[in-house]
């Protein structure tokens, strides 16, 4: 790993990056399909997210906390400015969209309702992007045939332009994620099914770290019993749900201190620390800073 991570260093001073207003901006639309039948790549990163489906053939994918490979059916998310490359291919063809959350019309709320569209395009990147996270998601013949078909709608759709393309391409894009979101959340594999399970208890903690939530509420949300969902967030995220919760609590509470000049006290309560030194402790913990400390270098605002 270290060998890896130095080759790739070494190569991110190589690296290109690709920008939205070059590669998305000037075709007319929030994002961009293209297929490619690939040879070796070199070095690069973008400023704009990644969808990639492989179509066929195989390959490895290089990123800067590991290799690993990917074959026809894998399907996958590349965050912003993540270096990565395609080495080692054999026949491989794959189609990309790239976009960017930000400019896409789609409703983003009722997507976050399908518990395999978080799981596929959120916690599974920044898992991977931790280096906590080996898998990905594969869709078997059946599903990469009905991917396919949907792609080229969506193709034909931004070569032929016709009245209502941007709007009818926007759409097919929301029921190409949609699709990939149910496949992830009925498909079979235990790895896929862990990842649900963790992504709707991540979720809840997200929506009430203010709250007084015990570990039985967290796991009832994940539909696990403790120990299962206990051993889960270990392997996952390489911490205990009670962790996660104070890290996210932590998370919240820097971000009030740097945007806000609330003191230490309502914030520790706010982020649901019912004992301000705890939470001092706590704060210092994660960040290396007291909280007071951490406000004065950090705070946006004079």
């Amino acid at each position: 790993m270290r060998e890896h991570n130095i080759k790739m260093m070494i190569n991110k001073k190589k690296a290109c990056l690709y920008s939205r207003e070059e590669y998305i901006v000037p075709y007319g639309m929030p994002f961009r399909l293209m297929f490619y039948s690939q040879s070796e790549s070199h070095c690069h990163c973008h400023d704009f997210q990644e969808l990639v489906i492989i179509l066929g053939g195989s390959a490895i994918h290089e990123t800067e906390e590991r290799d690993y490979p990917i074959s026809a059916g894998d399907v996958f998310i590349i965050r912003k400015e993540k270096l990565h490359r395609y080495t080692a291919t054999r026949k491989l063809k794959l189609a990309n969209i790239m976009f960017d959350f930000e400019t896409l019309d789609i409703n983003w709320g009722k997507l976050h309702d399908i518990p395999g569209y978080t799981a596929l395009f959120e916690t599974e990147p920044e898992l991977r992007d931790r280096n906590h996270f080996k898998s990905k998601h594969t869709l078997n013949a059946a599903q990469l045939n009905e991917v396919s078909i949907l792609l080229q709608r969506m193709h034909r759709e931004t070569e032929e332009k016709s009245p209502g393309w941007i709007m009818m391409s926007q759409t097919l894009l929301q029921e190409l994620f949609i699709m990939l979101a149910r496949s992830y959340s009925t498909t079979a594999k235990i790895q896929s099914q862990k990842m649900v399970r963790l992504t709707r208890m991540m979720q809840f903690i997200e929506k009430n770290y203010a709250k007084d939530i015990t570990r039985d509420r967290i796991m009832r949300e994940g539909m696990t019993s403790n120990a299962v969902g206990t051993r889960i967030f270990k392997e996952l995220l390489g911490k205990s749900p009670f962790e996660y919760l104070i890290q996210t609590r932590i998370h919240h509470a820097a971000e009030l201190l740097k945007n806000t000049d609330k003191s230490v006290s309502d914030i520790a309560y706010e982020c649901g620390f019912h004992d301000s030194n705890y939470f001092s402790l706590q704060f210092k913990k994660a960040t290396g800073l007291p909280p007071r400390d951490f406000a004065k270098r950090h705070r946006t605002f004079q």
